[in-house]
């Protein structure tokens, strides 16, 4: 009986091993002409307010090169569903005709890492083109804002989004189709980057065969996100002095300037290295707003 019990122990303490050990690189097979065709379905529910989202993006590998792939992602179709104000609505419909058709050609490298956006010119462009309408729509709904910042300094500051760096990042740190290509993962891997807002964020990753999981939370103190806030209250109001600004430490104190995040991605991996599926659920708290987004992508 003893020897019995003893046995089965030595089997957990290797299968849990084996576990923790486990390691997955993650390298998709790719070849010239192939299509993958991925819909997404996002849920943002903020103050009661639900906005869903669903689009459907075409993954084509265009071009097999000495050092990578070329990958062509295509928005085929994008439809909204909200019960929101108008402005909101309107603002909404714009990012419908901004997303419909927008073309992005990335190179990646040999494992499939987007290393490079080919057409970031004709990408900046269109952005642009709907940002501009963006703002003026605000403006025109919203017309003391215009006295607050002008239309200028709005523009100047969604450009600073918008440069190529901050684009690739974006698509490399994102939880999609490509997020994962070129990773060794295990149980142990970690990794600390910047998300698309300025907060800095810790992301774990746990792997179960072709499954992955990576769950990230934030990783600043008190100083890092008074001098965040700080840069984004200039950034937004440039005009504005230091003398002007509120006293930080006591709106942080007193929790009016709280800023939480977290988020959980789960992907499924086919045995090409091709994601199957994802799920992300990320929960916000900033300002006293709490918010949820899920969002749901998988392969057609």
């Amino acid at each position: 009986m003893m020897k019995k019990q003893l046995i089965i122990c030595l089997m957990l303490l290797l299968a849990s091993a084996a576990q923790a050990q486990s390691t997955l690189k993650v390298v998709p097979v790719m070849k010239k002409g192939e299509v993958r065709s991925y819909v997404s379905e996002t849920i943002n529910n903020t103050a009661g307010n639900n906005i869903k989202i669903t689009q459907q993006t075409d993954y084509t590998i265009v071009d097999v090169t000495d050092s990578g792939y070329v990958v062509d992602l295509v928005c085929t179709s994008i439809n909204t569903e909200a019960d929101v104000d108008n402005i909101t609505k309107k603002l909404l419909s714009l990012n419908e005709s901004m997303m419909q058709n927008a073309h992005i050609r990335l190179a990646t490298d040999k494992e499939g890492k987007p290393i490079k956006i080919l057409n970031y010119e004709e990408v900046r462009q269109n952005t642009e083109n709907v940002l501009n309408k963006i703002v003026n729509e605000i403006l025109a709904e919203l017309p003391d804002m215009g006295n607050l910042i002008s239309k200028e300094a709005m523009l100047e500051k969604a450009r600073a989004q918008m440069d190529e760096e901050k684009i690739l990042s974006g698509i490399q740190k994102s939880a999609s189709p490509l997020a994962l290509n070129g990773k060794t993962l295990n149980n142990t891997t970690e990794e600390d980057y910047v998300n698309a807002i300025g907060l800095k964020m810790k992301r774990r990753y746990t792997v179960n065969g072709n499954s992955v999981i990576a769950k990230s939370v934030m990783n600043m103190d008190k100083s890092d996100l008074k001098q965040l806030i700080l840069t984004q209250m200039k950034a937004a109001i440039p005009s504005m002095k230091e003398t002007e600004i509120l006293d930080i430490d006591m709106l942080m104190d007193s929790g009016m300037l709280t800023f939480q995040m977290d988020e959980e991605a789960t992907y499924e991996l086919l045995d090409n290295g091709w994601v199957k599926s994802i799920k992300t659920i990320t929960n916000n708290k900033m300002m006293g707003q709490s918010s949820s987004i899920t969002c749901t992508v998988t392969l057609k």
